[in-house]
């Protein structure tokens, strides 16, 4: 997944958790983080924008992934592995 892959680029220095909720119209990718600096330097990455948080929540951004946000990660993120080079990797890593 292309946000996971930019995640792994950051030198985040907390735990943080990545899923996917159907729950509202349309899909939405949530990020949570431990260290709120972590919060802010994947905001600042994504370019998102602050929104008022859902309750429970210390605070929320949000962005839209069109082809030109794509685009941007991408260049941040790197070019990404194959299933089959990642199956390879894990191969040798349990050797």
């Amino acid at each position: 997944m292309l946000v996971r892959r930019l995640l792994k680029k950051l030198p985040l220095t907390g735990r943080h958790a990545l899923t996917i909720s159907r729950a509202q119209a349309g899909h939405e990718i949530l990020c949570a983080f431990e260290n709120a600096v972590d919060a802010e330097q994947a905001a600042r990455a994504f370019n998102a924008t602050s929104v008022e948080p859902r309750a429970g929540w210390a605070n929320q951004h949000t962005f839209l992934l069109d082809d030109e946000a794509e685009e941007r990660i991408l260049k941040a993120a790197g070019p990404g592995q194959s299933r089959r080079a990642r199956a390879q990797r894990k191969l040798t890593n349990d050797r």
